[in-house]
């Protein structure tokens, strides 16, 4: 995959170093910003897909940038909020394949990946809170119902018992 993309990068760059747009009708003018849109798309697919695995590896260290987000940032030309995006979507990609197969496929926009990712995140994060808070209140009554028995406590039987039982 990489030597395919390093080839149509060198392409495009040479292209672009000739390109005239006057020597071009105005349809194929259209037809070209067709086609750079759909590159574009495509390239910004490319790099929310790797960058979650980019930031795992060693590179943004070894050229002393703080973060991977700090190097994501530089390497792309964007802003580091955009770059922590990226970073973000690409994670949330991990558990949303249905997306994630639409996003390769052209199919969703990088925008409408943000919307669909930051909604996922919430709703990820609702449910581990709402697990967590099961866990909890379970531990809670398991940790209740064993103090409840415990001997070391003397709490008079009367006191425990409904009051239609006494």
């Amino acid at each position: 995959m990489l030597t395919t993309l390093t080839t149509a990068q060198r392409d495009i760059g040479r292209d672009l170093a000739e390109a005239d747009p006057d020597r071009v009708t105005a349809a194929q003018a259209a037809d070209l910003v067709m086609v750079f849109a759909q590159v574009e798309r495509l390239c910004s697919v490319g790099k929310v897909l790797f960058s979650n695995r980019a930031a795992q590896s060693t590179r943004w260290r070894d050229e002393g940038h703080r973060s991977a987000a700090s190097w994501m940032a530089e390497t792309t030309g964007t802003g580091v909020g955009d770059a922590i995006n990226a970073l973000e979507t690409s994670c949330a990609l991990e558990s949303l394949p249905e997306t994630s197969d639409a996003l390769r496929r052209g199919e969703t926009s990088g925008s409408q990946l943000k919307i669909i990712a930051g909604a996922a995140a919430k709703l990820l994060s609702a449910l581990k809170q709402e697990a967590d808070f099961r866990f909890d209140a379970k531990a809670l009554r398991r940790s209740s119902a064993k103090s409840f028995r415990s001997p070391s406590l003397s709490v008079p039987t009367a006191a425990v018992q409904r009051p239609e039982a006494r």
